[in-house]
């Protein structure tokens, strides 16, 4: 599901800065002790974990700027990333009034499209060297400068509607709004995760949906995220007793 939020009626401003939305009541600032920096890139180097994404996530109410410059004999000599914009800098917010988590990027100074396949790359990554679960964070992104209308939609539901960059979600959005508010994207026939499966259930049901007759391979990933949510079914049944 993709939310929009216009200028005309929130009067908001969103960006890795901060986040203002009157008419929800929000304003919180990149010194905040609820918003933390993060930075992503791909190593170059033949060294540990090249070919795979690092994120680094920096102190609470920290800048971006110390935290790429605390960590640059890792990104400029160990990962052998010279280039700028091969950065991409991002904010996770937590405890977002009537949104919770969230994640601003500034896709300003990234060299490349905001694709789903990155996203997926930098939640992977997020979870693996930091231990942070984004998947059911809020992603706002501007997509059109023009008209100040912000588009929200969670890393999931980015993840798996495969869109090439972010101005994609303009045209979903209104697919979305003729169709009563149905969910937009590759999916939009289905609403698997409000069906009580979980993340890989939505994963695997939609994939078997597109490619019906042929056969499923489980990737590392999807490996993955079964024995996340069977940890975590579990210490939710501990904690219910």
């Amino acid at each position: 599901m993709i939310k929009k939020l216009t200028y005309d009626t929130d009067k908001c401003l969103i960006d890795c800065d901060g986040i203002i939305i009157p008419s929800h009541n929000v304003k919180v600032l990149y010194n905040s002790n609820t918003a933390r920096p993060f930075v992503y890139f791909e190593p170059k180097s033949n060294g540990d974990n090249s070919g795979t994404g690092i994120a680094i996530v920096g102190p609470y109410g920290s800048t971006h700027r110390d935290l790429v410059n605390q960590n640059m004999m890792l990104i400029r000599g160990k990962y052998q990333v010279k280039n700028e914009q091969e950065l991409l800098r991002g904010r996770i917010w937590e405890n977002v009034n009537d949104f919770g988590d969230m994640i601003t990027i500034w896709d300003t100074y990234y060299g490349g499209p905001i694709s789903s396949d990155l996203i997926n790359r930098i939640r992977e990554s997020l979870c693996i060297h930091e231990g942070i679960e984004i998947d059911d964070m809020w992603l706002a992104f501007l997509c059109d400068k023009n008209t100040c209308d912000y588009y929200l939609i969670t890393v999931d539901d980015y993840i798996f509607g495969g869109y090439s960059d972010k101005k994609d979600l303009i045209a979903a959005f209104e697919k979305q709004s003729k169709s009563g508010g149905a969910p937009a994207g590759r999916w939009k026939d289905w609403d698997y995760k409000n069906q009580g499966i979980g993340y890989l259930g939505y994963h695997l049901m939609t994939r078997q949906d597109e490619n019906k007759g042929q056969k499923m391979v489980f990737t590392e990933s999807d490996i993955r995220h079964m024995v996340n949510e069977c940890v975590k079914k579990i210490l939710d049944f501990i904690n219910y007793l």
